[in-house]
């Protein structure tokens, strides 16, 4: 989120002038021809393994519309902040598939929802299921995975709750209580299931691949990312925010830039040792690039 620099990450340009290409180098692929900013050292030595895509294009230079249009395929109207005008896509994969194992979410969100990326008329139960807290944390642990009651007084509740919806389906004219039911149906089974509570545990996993993906609330998201697809659960974003750089734009690359360049390369390496790279589909992306001038007068950034 923010609008990622091109130049800084994927299409460094190391032949235009220094006023556009700014004032980090370039690294050489695995791919004879293709360049890398320096930044980006690691997916450089994957980069047979990814597709560069530069056809991507529209005419909108502000954030919340162009967000809307990246997770929706339409340009958003209303104000900032304002809810989704279109379902985003995690949330028609939701409605139309569902997860691909029982007892897990269709739609999650690493750490939490990206802007625009819930259901809109699609339904609220389409609506991801957000993770909330920082997966790199010691501490970390995932809300409403694990029953706070014995699994017999749940099944009280239910029953009262089954109780209750039947007396009010009477007066159901707008299909409200089967979208109920079915919201309620998947939180029994998302609380009392087994299966979630090990897609979200992390500390199943080898502290040596932990350490790959990077102890950084990025890398270990998109670990927990691999781990939520590997489970069954269909479809999963991972928020990377903080990339609007118009000023300061070295220092923050320098921060953030290979943070996220360990982490989305051990993502890729690890789908493709499990042999997953054939069933899940990556897709890096902002909601737009930066301009071609690199202004060293406001700090060293982009518009």
């Amino acid at each position: 989120a923010g609008g990622p620099s091109q130049f800084e990450t994927y299409d460094p340009k190391p032949e235009a002038p220094l006023g556009i290409r700014g004032e980090f180098g370039v690294v050489k692929t695995n791919v004879p021809g293709v360049w890398f900013s320096e930044l980006m050292v690691e997916q450089a030595k994957v980069m047979d393994k990814l597709a560069i895509v530069r056809s991507i294009h529209h005419n909108n230079n502000a954030h919340e519309p162009s967000s809307h249009l990246v997770h929706t395929g339409y340009y958003k109207r209303g104000p900032k902040g304002a809810p989704n005008e279109a379902p985003a896509i995690g949330s028609v994969v939701a409605r139309l598939r569902g997860p691909n194992q029982k007892g897990l979410p269709a739609y999650v969100a690493v750490p939490s929802v990206v802007r625009n990326g819930r259901a809109s008329y699609a339904g609220s139960h389409n609506n991801p299921f957000e993770v909330i807290g920082d997966p790199n944390d010691l501490q970390f642990q995932v809300r409403d995975v694990a029953p706070r009651v014995s699994v017999d007084r749940l099944d009280d509740r239910r029953g009262l709750l089954k109780f209750l919806d039947d007396s009010r389906r009477l007066f159901d004219l707008g299909g409200v209580a089967d979208a109920l039911d079915k919201y309620n149906q998947d939180a029994f089974d998302l609380i009392t299931g087994q299966r979630a509570r090990a897609a979200f545990d992390l500390q199943l996993e080898e502290e040596s691949l932990r350490d790959d993906y990077g102890r950084t609330k990025v890398g270990q998201s998109m670990l927990l990312a691999r781990r939520l697809v590997e489970a069954g659960v269909t479809f999963v974003t991972v928020r990377v925010t903080g990339w609007d750089d118009h000023d300061n734009l070295v220092a923050k690359f320098k921060k953030r830039g290979p943070v996220y360049d360990q982490a989305l390369a051990a993502l890729v390496r690890d789908l493709n040792h499990r042999g997953l790279d054939r069933d899940v589909l990556v897709v890096a992306m902002g909601e737009f690039g930066r301009s071609p001038r690199f202004d060293s007068k406001s700090g060293g950034g982009r518009g």
